[in-house]
């Protein structure tokens, strides 16, 4: 049955000129790095690079491999407790092959992912772990870490460096 009434409308400035794999502008403005697509005949890359300031940090030698590991494994086990049953895959109805857990009851992987944060928090203390979430997690520019922890972006950036390091250090 076709639908009556005025058909659904699209802000222009939200439609691209042209169908394109480039990251779109909000995307672009959130993250650390956008690098081009690049070929020549050396190197072939035909995708858009975008980088996380995390990604960033590591590949700018400010953090060792350790603490980019760590974060990684904090993020990961952060995006294990926040998933639920109505995942983007479900809504669009693709099958995924897995059955999510009733509603309101956390699976055994997402306890134990909680469990792992829990300890982390608990051997950085709450002002360090709140600036590795923040990073790692949100990806906050460094401008809104500093203005969250009343310091210019500089700063808010090499307090991230500090906390990162001392993330490496927590076993």
């Amino acid at each position: 049955m076709a639908r009556k009434g005025r058909p659904h409308s699209v802000h222009p400035a939200l439609v691209p000129e042209r169908p394109s794999s480039r990251p779109t502008v909000e995307r672009t403005r959130h993250a650390a790095a956008v690098t081009a697509p690049h070929m020549d005949g050396v190197a072939v890359r035909p995708w858009w690079r975008v980088e996380s300031r995390l990604t960033v940090l590591y590949i700018g030698e400010l953090i060792e491999r350790d603490a980019y590991e760590r974060a990684c494994a904090l993020r990961h086990a952060s995006e294990r407790v926040s998933r639920t049953g109505n995942s983007v895959m479900a809504r669009l109805g693709v099958g995924t092959g897995r059955t999510p857990p009733a509603t309101g009851s956390p699976s055994e992987s997402q306890l134990d992912a909680a469990r792992r944060i829990e300890r982390v928090r608990e051997r950085l203390g709450e002002r360090d772990f709140a600036i590795v979430h923040w990073v790692v997690v949100e990806d906050c520019s460094w401008r809104a870490l500093g203005r969250r922890l009343g310091c210019d972006r500089e700063t808010a950036k090499n307090r991230a460096v500090l906390a990162l390091k001392r993330l490496a250090k927590t076993s």
